[in-house]
């Protein structure tokens, strides 16, 4: 691990607890940041220490030849590594449905009334609210699934891709590898 990548860790890591002590938005806004800041850092990281491999695969691609399941599997952790890695470890998919499940049964049973009293109103905006922080992570999850079933489609002939494929993927993985910080 790069000295760089394992000083963010431990930065992380003092911010992490930190937040989880103070309990204050300010400590968790920050810890967002950082948590961005590290995993940016660990993209570039990875892209950077393959570049050579990802050169000759993308000329490999340019020139029409067929990947192999090596070269096909390196395409793979490139462009959809991340979203693999995250389907893989993020357990609480199950847990989000059955949290928006429940809000939508309480939003249900205030829609049956015949009137909102003012507290049934601020319940309902209460629902809502809650509804909407949870949505975005079920998107995001989802989106990431149905990313990596994509590719998984195009890559379904093994390593002979069609002309414009290849060319589209050949440039996807130099506009990867482009990074500035590399």
């Amino acid at each position: 691990m790069s000295t760089q990548l394992h000083a963010q860790i431990e930065q992380l890591l003092t911010m992490a607890e930190q937040a989880l002590t103070s309990e204050n938005a300010a400590a968790y806004e920050a810890l967002t940041a950082r948590v961005s800041s590290l995993d940016e850092a660990a993209r570039e990281l990875f892209q950077s220490s393959f570049v050579r491999q990802y050169h000759d695969i993308a000329n490999k691609l340019d020139r029409g030849e067929t990947l192999s399941s090596d070269e096909i599997e390196a395409v793979r952790l490139l462009i959809v590594g991340d979203a693999k890695f995250y389907l893989q470890h993020e357990n609480n998919y199950g847990d989000w449905q059955t949290e928006l499940r429940r809000l939508i049964s309480e939003i249900v049973q205030l829609r049956n009334r015949a009137t909102l009293s003012g507290i049934e109103m601020l319940t309902l905006q209460a629902l809502c609210r809650d509804a909407r922080n949870l949505l975005p992570s079920l998107v995001n999850y989802l989106r990431e699934r149905e990313r990596l079933q994509r590719f998984e489609e195009t890559m379904q002939g093994g390593g002979q891709l069609a002309p414009g494929t290849a060319q589209f993927l050949s440039n996807v993985i130099r506009e990867m590898i482009a990074s500035p910080a590399l």
